[in-house]
């Protein structure tokens, strides 16, 4: 059991530490500082599976092949990861067509170069179905209660044996009077 217990707690640092500096990383307020994003849909297979997260650098200039984050629509949350199939130039700017690599057709709308968000360097399979579920309200209970609890719980039994051990000495001194 203590050996056990002595892993999890080992884990569950580990965890914490990891997610720590993520989040850190993350909250870097440099202009060009790296995004992380969770793909929820199969349109980049194979390149890209459902559930990889995609971390993204935002660039001066992208170009035709790249595979990008942009958000869609007017909706600044919705993000969407595809390839740029092709870049046109009119007075209001610089517009992208992309495509998913799965999809059969182009995307419908057009992205002006403003909703890019960054070019993917690089994607980590499976890893955004652990980062959408530490997103939710039941990980704080799963990450943080239940680690502290256990942390708790060993706290308090060492307590508790000191505590024994000094009573014990305090009877031998007792019994030697």
């Amino acid at each position: 059991m203590n050996k056990t217990y002595g892993k999890f707690e080992k884990f569950a640092y580990v965890v914490i530490f990891i997610i720590t500096a993520v989040l850190l990383w993350l909250a870097m307020p440099f202009e060009k500082s790296p995004k992380l994003f969770i793909v929820l849909s199969g349109s980049m297979e194979p390149e890209i599976h459902t559930g990889s997260v995609v971390v993204t650098i935002p660039q001066n200039k992208y170009r035709v092949d790249e595979i990008v984050t942009f958000k869609t629509g007017k909706n600044d949350k919705i993000t969407t990861t595809h390839r740029i199939i092709s870049e046109k130039t009119i007075d209001q700017g610089v517009y992208f067509t992309t495509k998913g690599d799965a999809n059969n057709t182009p995307d419908m709308e057009e992205i002006p170069s403003e909703n890019i968000l960054g070019r993917v360097v690089f994607s980590i399979s499976k890893l955004g179905y652990i980062l959408d579920f530490i997103r939710r309200p039941i990980s704080i209970l799963i990450i943080v209660i239940i680690p502290a609890i256990f942390i708790i719980f060993d706290e308090t039994k060492k307590i508790i044996e000191e505590v024994g051990k000094m009573k014990d000495g305090k009877n031998k001194i007792i019994k030697k009077k």
